[in-house]
């Protein structure tokens, strides 16, 4: 980077470097049953662990749907069913929340493990002497509807 540069230039550099560095977000679970991501942490119990080792190998991934249920064989449940696959699909979705992950259902394929979406920052209000942004236009109302003849069906 040479040292004259414009104002532009140096903030789109530095926009695209934040870009990179937060793609590069992933999820690390430590052996204690603790997941980690993004500066929080949740516990989660040992058969969550289980099925959250594959989402974290494929974070942003399809993990499917049978592999899950051979993670439960493996671990405590003998022949899981599908419903138990679901409930702890469930409870993983409500522990992972609060870290800023979700669970989403691949519909045919399986579930992925991704990033919560940001929630939308309030409306921000002007400050005083700062000008009020244009307000959108009012949509132009339809002419009124005046009841046709009444007719009967018989």
């Amino acid at each position: 980077m040479r040292a004259p540069m414009s104002r532009v230039d140096l903030e789109a550099r530095v926009a695209a470097l934040r870009h990179r560095a937060d793609s590069r977000k992933t999820p690390v679970l430590d052996v204690s049953g603790m997941l980690h991501y993004d500066g929080r942490s949740v516990s989660i119990s040992t058969t969550q662990t289980e099925l959250m080792e594959l989402f974290v190998e494929r974070f942003e991934g399809v993990v499917h749907r049978h592999e899950l249920r051979q993670r439960l064989t493996r671990s405590a449940v003998p022949n899981p069913s599908r419903n138990a696959l679901d409930l702890h699909i469930m409870r993983l979705r409500r522990r992972l929340s609060p870290a800023g992950l979700a669970i989403r259902t691949a519909w045919g394929r399986g579930y992925v493990l991704e990033p919560l979406e940001p929630a939308p920052q309030p409306e921000r209000f002007p400050a005083e002497g700062e000008a009020c942004p244009p307000r959108p236009p009012v949509p132009a109302r339809s002419p009124a509807r005046t009841p046709g003849p009444a007719t009967s069906l018989g």
